[in-house]
C-alpha cells in the first residue's frame, strides 16, 4: 500500500482536516483548519503523530493580517503583522511585513489605467 492522505471539509467547503497515512496505513501527521463566519482562516494547527508541533492564530484587522505562532509547547514564537494598502478602485498598492515588530520587506505596486 502506498502513502494515503484524506481530506476533509464543511459545508462551506473550507478544508478543516487534512490526515496522511503512511504506507503501513499509520496515520504519521496531519493538520486542522478553523475559519470564522466570514471564511478567514483563524487558526492551523500542525501534528506529528498525535502531539502539536506548531499552531499559527490570524487575526484579522482593519488593515493588516496579524500571525501568531506557536511551539509544540504553546510558547509563542513569532509575531508577523501584514499590512494592506490599497488604492480608491481596491486594488493592492502597498504591503509592509513585520516580524517581532521589526519591518522586513516593503513591497509596492504600480497600477496604470488605460482609457
Amino acid at each position: 500500500m502506498e502513502r494515503r492522505d484524506i481530506y476533509v471539509y464543511d459545508e462551506n467547503s473550507n478544508l478543516i482536516e487534512e490526515k496522511l497515512f503512511n504506507s503501513n496505513n499509520i496515520l504519521e501527521s496531519y493538520e486542522t483548519f478553523r475559519f470564522d463566519n466570514k471564511g478567514n482562516e483563524i487558526e492551523y494547527t500542525e501534528y506529528l503523530y498525535d502531539s502539536i508541533i506548531s499552531k499559527e492564530v490570524y487575526i484579522y484587522e482593519e488593515e493588516k493580517l496579524v500571525t501568531e505562532t506557536y511551539n509544540s509547547k504553546g510558547e509563542l514564537k513569532s509575531t508577523t503583522e501584514l499590512i494592506s494598502k490599497f488604492d480608491n478602485n481596491e486594488n493592492l498598492i502597498k504591503e509592509l511585513l513585520y516580524t517581532n515588530g521589526k519591518l522586513e520587506t516593503v513591497k509596492e505596486y504600480k497600477i496604470e489605467y488605460y482609457k
